[in-house]
């Protein structure tokens, strides 16, 4: 049983605007963007057939880029096979409230939600996390799946295989992130096998 964890395509809204207003709202979920226009092409580029040859089943995020992320794979690669809408792939929620305006870049956002995370004040606790974790592997465990989801939830999910305690030390985040670039490419896949399961068996006391 594997499962492929996907990031979403290319998004955002069609317009210069894209200040810290525009990503502090993405940032808490306030607004929901849609896939950019030439997203099809790129999903067709960067995605292989062969990759998803075993997928029984998709499961999405609720957000707009990546329900309509999964539908194209859908269409372009997996027809007829189910698509589930499910809210344990929605990106960690953070804030970046505060910050400059006239200073703000991607490293900025992405060293903050790494403070957030290591200090657990997120706008979503660890706790919750990991608890989301849990059941997204229960709800894949019976079928080869792909789960098309964010960044920092991937992130998350990529360190907690290498390491099970990294809710119980948050610190270990930093040795799987680099700030001053992209964690993952649009569209990159991270396939897990049965590592997840194996985590969770690994760690101490169970969630």
């Amino acid at each position: 049983m594997a499962l492929i964890f996907i990031k979403v395509a290319p998004y955002g809204y069609n317009t210069r605007e894209k200040g810290l207003r525009y990503y502090a709202g993405l940032a808490a979920q306030r607004i929901s963007p849609p896939l950019l226009p030439n997203s099809q092409d790129y999903i067709l580029k960067h995605v292989k057939k062969g990759d998803l040859k075993d997928v029984k089943l998709i499961l999405s995020s609720p957000q707009k880029r990546a329900i309509q992320t999964a539908e194209i794979i859908r269409r372009q690669f997996l027809k007829n096979t189910l698509i589930r809408v499910d809210s344990d792939l929605n990106e960690v929620p953070f804030s970046l409230e505060g910050l400059d305006s006239k200073t703000y870049s991607s490293t900025i956002a992405r060293t903050k939600f790494l403070q957030d995370f290591v200090n657990n004040t997120l706008l979503e606790s660890t706790k919750s996390i990991k608890a989301r974790i849990k059941s997204i592997f229960k709800k894949a465990e019976r079928a080869d799946t792909l789960l098309v989801t964010h960044t920092f939830l991937m992130k998350i999910l990529e360190t907690f295989v290498e390491f099970p305690d990294l809710f119980e030390s948050t610190q270990k985040l930093r040795r799987n992130f680099t700030a001053n670039r992209r964690l993952f490419d649009y569209c990159e896949m991270l396939t897990t096998e049965n590592k997840i399961k194996q985590s969770l068996n690994k760690e101490k006391g169970g969630f």
